[in-house]
């Protein structure tokens, strides 16, 4: 028999009001829930299903506050209601693109259950193609309780009633009403700044364009790839520090760091992330590094 575990969530495209919404769990049959992780690159991802439908594949991105965010040739056989269309920004610069909202489902992991009050997809096919993942869910919505990313394994698990302490080892803040994403401090060279975590990054450290000459290099920043974004191509610089990176405990020896253009904040990446345990307590806004 399955635990059939419901959160009701009505999360936001981008909003700090994300972490004020209430949840409601049925805490009778409450347990920790552990989903092994696949892989898309670097990216975690889990499979999923909606409206009893085959199951596919989502990446598990905790740089999207914008609950399940599908591809459209997807939505349009999963029998969703649609509400609207809204516009999103792109990455700043003005650029939007049209988000198609539609009313929310159960989502199926198999093990247990979480329904979203919301599910969104958008025109670009940047989700498109036979091995692609087929959407994007956003780790927030775990919640409430705590979440914890354990790449070694190749799990995440929730437990709806596990709290982080601040007199725990390893804790750091995170400050969720001034940021896009939740944050917390990133000491780059002796500059304390506001990174986040960002599992839909493939990289270490990713930091806005506008910081790159803000730092000394033992190798000077060049432009090494593109990172292709809904409607966008960008260039990514990479280049590596002669100083060091602190994230809480955690210290890293003259990294090399990637910029690009319109970023909010400091991505603390998937390769960073699938090398450290990570709990993240959001109702509590604690962070843990195992």
């Amino acid at each position: 028999m399955h635990l059939q575990q419901v959160i009701h969530k009505n999360p936001r495209l981008f909003a700090g009001i994300l972490f004020g919404l209430t949840a409601a769990i049925n805490t009778a049959d409450a347990k920790p829930n552990t989903l092994t992780l696949g892989k898309f690159g670097p990216r975690p991802t889990v499979d999923i299903a909606i409206n009893g439908s085959k199951p596919f594949t989502v990446i598990v991105d905790t740089g999207f506050t914008g609950g399940l965010m599908l591809d459209k040739a997807l939505v349009q056989t999963l029998d969703l209601t649609y509400i609207n269309t809204t516009q999103m920004q792109n990455m700043g610069k003005g650029k939007t693109i049209d988000i198609n909202n539609y009313q929310g489902e159960t989502v199926d992991f198999g093990s247990f259950s979480l329904k979203l009050d919301n599910i969104s997809s958008h025109d670009s096919h940047i989700l498109a193609g036979k091995d692609m993942p087929k959407g994007v869910l956003s780790a927030w919505a775990f919640t409430p309780g705590t979440f914890t990313f354990d790449n070694a394994n190749n799990t995440l698990t929730h437990d709806s009633e596990k709290q982080l302490s601040a007199r725990q080892a390893g804790i750091l803040p995170l400050e969720t009403e001034q940021q896009m994403f939740p944050s917390f401090d990133v000491n780059i060279d002796g500059k304390v700044l506001k990174g986040h975590l960002d599992t839909g990054s493939p990289g270490t450290i990713t930091l806005p364009l506008a910081l790159k000459d803000k730092f000394e290099y033992q190798q000077a920043p060049q432009i090494t790839g593109k990172a292709r974004m809904p409607g966008r191509e960008l260039d990514i610089w990479s280049g590596k520090l002669k100083g060091d990176v602190t994230i809480g405990q955690v210290r890293l020896n003259s990294p090399e760091v990637k910029f690009l253009d319109g970023i909010p904040g400091i991505n603390i990446g998937s390769s960073f992330i699938k090398t450290h345990k990570i709990s993240v307590d959001v109702e509590n806004k604690l962070m843990q590094l195992h």
